[in-house]
């Protein structure tokens, strides 16, 4: 996202109440719409006393999302990675039917593999 150098005139930016308030994606909105805005949100946000988490890669070079590296359930995870499942796309082909053929995989793990599939804008063939 590219900055607007002269926008932090024109902007009416909000008040420390209002701040605290914000979710994370807003407060990241406001902060990127100034550089001299985002000096003042580091200054804000470095307050807070806030440690960041560890970044963790979910997906590879080619914007594949590492099944292992997303946050599934350990028993989905399992039964996908022993039906050689290793990314989201690789849902892509698959139907639903598909699916249900292998083993420990039922309708608990059709649900979230739905929800998380979704999440990450991927669906199945069917």
């Amino acid at each position: 996202m590219e900055i607007d150098k002269t926008s932090h005139q024109q902007n009416q930016y909000p008040s420390r109440s209002e701040l605290e308030k914000m979710t994370n994606n807003e407060l990241f909105e406001v902060a990127n719409q100034s550089i001299s805005f985002r000096e003042v949100m580091v200054k804000f946000i470095s307050r807070l006393n806030v440690k960041p988490k560890p970044v963790v890669i979910i997906y590879d070079e080619e914007g594949n999302y590492d099944i292992r590296k997303i946050g599934l359930p350990e028993r989905l995870k399992n039964v996908l990675r022993q039906n050689d499942f290793e990314y989201l796309s690789d849902f892509k082909h698959v139907r639903s039917e598909d699916l249900f053929k292998m083993k420990y995989f039922g309708e608990k793990s059709y649900e979230e593999l739905l929800h998380v599939l979704d999440a990450y804008g991927f669906q199945l063939a069917d």
